[in-house]
């Protein structure tokens, strides 16, 4: 029968990521969420195991918006790869840079899935679906910064199946 050995499945692990990169550099447009309720989007990006061990990674969200929203009830929350890492209330000033921390851990060597979901609601009440009178842009200028320093936790032994079946017979 036929035999396949696959020895790896991330071929970037090598490959050296700058420790800042903007949502341009990934690939990234300004993206302006509009109508009235939920909005999402989404953003992949790529961390090295240096990095995904290191602490200090942030976010710096470059946001604009529109004044005639509901600043009271309209916020923006960041998810990281499934688990939420940041909440935001707007506020008057725009545009606005808010640095999110990333929570050690949640980062993973390799892909990455970033997520801003924003819930837009309009100052008036009168709100037509007709006007694109309330929206929230997610700056391009905005940054992933992902250092490689010292301080780094453990995240496990990187196994993969260039090892095989040495990996089943030693103890690691």
């Amino acid at each position: 029968p036929d035999v396949s050995v696959i020895e790896t499945i991330n071929p970037l692990e090598n490959t050296i990521i700058p420790e800042d990169q903007t949502f341009k550099d990934l690939g990234y447009e300004d993206q302006t969420m509009g109508l009235f309720g939920e909005n999402y989007f989404s953003y992949v990006f790529y961390a090295s195991p240096d990095q995904a061990a290191s602490q200090g990674a942030y976010m710096d969200l470059v946001l604009s918006h529109s004044d005639l929203l509901d600043f009271e009830q309209t916020g923006v929350t960041v998810i990281l790869n499934d688990e939420v890492v940041g909440g935001l209330q707007l506020t008057e000033e725009s545009p606005s840079i808010e640095r999110i921390n990333l929570v050690p851990g949640v980062l993973r060597r390799g892909i990455n899935r970033l997520e801003v979901i924003s819930d837009i609601v309009p100052y008036f009440t009168c709100y037509s679906s007709d006007i694109l009178s309330t929206w929230v842009t997610v700056s391009e200028t905005s940054i992933v910064h992902l250092p490689v320093s010292e301080n780094k936790l453990d995240i496990g032994k990187n196994i993969n199946l260039r090892d095989f079946p040495y990996m089943f017979l030693d103890s690691r």
